[in-house]
């Protein structure tokens, strides 16, 4: 039988960084073992250091305003907090040149010269081959972990944040480091792609609109909702996005860390191992791992910070939703492997979308709210409802046809009190209402004004 003692288990980061190293660094490579033990020596950082943001910055891409002003933020609002830029990229010989210009062009704008040195390092890698996201994390995590040790820091954090930053809270550090205990394992933020609310926010200037990205938002927003309150999946649950999770050091040593072998997907792995680990619980159930069961841990916690949101660029999605996909597929139809995201400008995809006439346009929405038009109507809204049914077909956590209607709930298509009385999800083009549906209002509003965002 299940054993469980009612003594608090915090996790001591020493201790279990000793035991990662010896149960997992024989599998690193040698090369990435001196990676790892040189970058270590390197970050030297002051003693108060409570928080490492890591951000990892594919060489193809162009670095951002925003995301310049989110490291100088990190910088100048807080003490505690140590910024690593890992630069990287991969190809042949031909991309030498290209690879060389990008990476001084990246250390002339990230210059932050009242923090060099002690608080913010500027590192870089090139890979023979494209490196597995896991390994990419993996590789600076690790580098951290011994960092901490060297400087002896008692309780750190690492947050990772993607470089496709396009608008972040104005309260974001506060409120993440304010979410920590000594019982905290992970604090997973919001990550939005492109749309918060109704608002389209790219960092640049634009008047065009997506209404499927609009929709994929809406439906990713939902789904991650219910798994955290249970009324999906089998469990409550928080889930990540690497764009905007922070993690306790101990626990990541006390889980594996990275799987180096994840071509992605990386950041529900460890999230899940982190929901997951409970040092207070013991079984006699030899395949625990495998199984679904599990005991949640009352001392150590998975916790979720809504003010600590993120927008993160969609041009992967905007890329995906383009090729006939749903932006539910997006990790599957535009893999990271093949396509590392720099395929082109969020406005470029999003003039491209324009001129799609099979996807749902804006100014379609516009004229069917402005008239009449039984017909049109019906085609927009059969394409929003097949979209949905779609996204949940390929979201694994969304089990039964109960949770399908908390979903279609959640997502203001339909009504609670419409939803109990649906027999068939085939009677949904009929029971959805145009300007009786809450989703239907929304996308019929969308913004390009963050000061109408609601």
């Amino acid at each position: 039988m299940p054993h469980r003692t009612d003594k608090p288990c915090y996790l001591d980061f020493a201790s279990e960084l000793d035991a990662y190293v010896s149960r997992e660094f024989y599998k690193r490579s040698n090369e990435d073992i001196d990676f790892i033990i040189t970058m270590a020596k390197r970050f030297t950082c002051p003693p108060q250091t409570r928080l490492w943001l890591m951000v990892p910055f594919f060489f193809r891409e162009d670095i951002s305003t925003a995301l310049l002003t989110h490291i100088h933020k990190a910088l100048s609002t807080r003490d505690d907090i140590v910024v690593i830029f890992f630069f990287n990229g991969w190809g042949a010989a031909d991309a030498s040149e290209l690879y060389e210009a990008k990476l001084q062009a990246a250390k002339n704008e990230l210059v932050f010269p009242r923090y060099s040195n002690a608080r913010f390092f500027f590192v870089e890698r090139r890979f023979d081959a494209a490196p597995g996201i896991g390994r990419l994390r993996g590789l600076m995590s690790d580098s951290v972990m011994l960092a901490s040790r060297f400087a002896k820091l008692r309780d750190p954090f690492i947050l990772y944040n993607d470089a496709d930053i396009c608008d972040v809270s104005d309260s974001y550090f506060n409120a993440l480091i304010q979410t920590t205990s000594p019982t905290t394992k992970l604090v997973a933020g919001p990550v939005h792609y492109g749309y918060r609310g109704r608002c389209l926010s790219l960092g640049t200037a634009t008047t065009l609109h997506a209404p499927e990205l609009f929709l994929f938002e809406t439906v990713n927003a939902a789904i991650k909702s219910l798994a955290r309150t249970g009324r999906i999946n089998f469990e409550k649950r928080v889930w990540p996005d690497g764009a905007n999770m922070m993690v306790s050091c101990a626990a990541y040593c006390a889980v594996g860390g990275f799987d180096y072998g994840k071509l992605s997907g990386e950041d529900d792995a460890l999230g899940r191992a982190l929901h997951r680990y409970n040092p207070n619980h013991v079984s006699s159930c030899a395949s625990i791992e495998a199984s679904d069961l599990f005991e949640p841990d009352t001392h150590l916690s998975c916790a979720y910070c809504e003010d600590a949101w993120i927008v993160t660029d969609p041009r992967r999605v905007l890329m995906a939703i383009n090729a006939g996909y749903t932006g539910a597929e997006t990790w599957q139809a535009i893999p990271f492997e093949r396509f590392p995201g720099s395929q082109g400008t969020s406005v470029e995809l999003l003039e491209a979308y324009q001129k799609n006439n099979d996807l749902v346009q804006i100014r379609d929405l516009i004229e069917c709210n402005t008239s009449s038009i039984t017909l049109l109507r019906r085609e927009i809204i059969g394409k929003v409802i097949y979209i949905i049914l779609r996204s949940a077909q390929h979201d694994f956590r969304v089990q039964d046809d109960e949770q399908l209607k908390n979903l279609l709930v959640e997502c203001r298509l339909i009504s609670e009190s419409e939803a109990c009385i649906l027999q068939s999800f085939d009677e949904l083009p009929e029971k959805v209402e145009w300007k009786g549906s809450g989703l239907m209002r929304a996308m019929c509003d969308l913004t390009n004004d963050r000061t109408r965002n609601a």
